[in-house]
């Protein structure tokens, strides 16, 4: 064990070993996927829809209703493709959807 001082960190290196640590995503995908949704889904589903957190390799997105969800649901794997583009990560694997209410 290294017993020397270091000195101090810089917190987004401790911000970032957390995250790690946890398995959650970059935050720089976070904000990407949150900032860019719109370009990712289009600005009709963008409307009904919003992405809400990411857990693991799955980004979950709440819709309006089971029409939006299906629409989601059915571009599963372009949407995906779009938002590792965006992110220039391929962090996002999956979508779960979910409606409101």
């Amino acid at each position: 064990m290294n017993t020397q001082d270091e000195g101090p960190k810089k917190l987004i290196f401790s911000v970032e070993h957390l995250l790690q640590t946890l398995k959650a995503p970059n935050p720089d995908v976070l904000s990407t996927v949150f900032l860019h949704w719109s370009d990712v889904v289009g600005a009709d589903v963008a409307a009904h829809s919003k992405p809400s957190f990411i857990e693991g390799d799955t980004l979950v997105v709440v819709t309006e209703d089971t029409v939006w969800a299906s629409q989601l649901i059915w571009l599963e794997a372009e949407l995906v493709a779009k938002i590792q583009k965006v992110s220039k990560s391929d962090r996002i694997q999956n979508l779960r959807v979910k409606t409101q209410g």
